[in-house]
């Protein structure tokens, strides 16, 4: 696992890159991955996070292209975001559980 140090900087180098995703995956797995975590589930992890970024991005611009109303793209981050709100609410109730 990374440190706190060692991920600040990794992160960086991605922004600088360009790579927002990669730079976020970054604080996620700092901030989200259990101690222990294998590589292999690592992998894993990395790969759901793409595939969420790479689905909202689309959703975004599908809703862009789609000239769809701003107010009505402001409520679908809202139900987005109040959706990832419970989802991490929900993840850290499962996490305070015994095995």
């Amino acid at each position: 696992m990374l440190t706190q140090e060692e991920a600040n900087a990794r992160a960086s180098e991605f922004v600088q890159d360009g790579k927002m995703i990669e730079a976020g995956w970054i604080a996620t797995l700092l901030k989200d991955a259990p101690e222990g975590t294998t590589q292999p589930q690592l992998d894993v992890m990395r790969m759901s996070f793409f595939c969420g970024a790479r689905h909202m991005l689309t959703l975004m611009l599908t809703a862009q292209n789609a000239g769809v109303d701003d107010e009505v793209i402001k409520q679908l981050v809202s139900d987005i975001n109040r959706e990832l709100a419970a989802w991490v609410v929900a993840i850290k109730k499962q996490a305070s559980k015994p095995h």
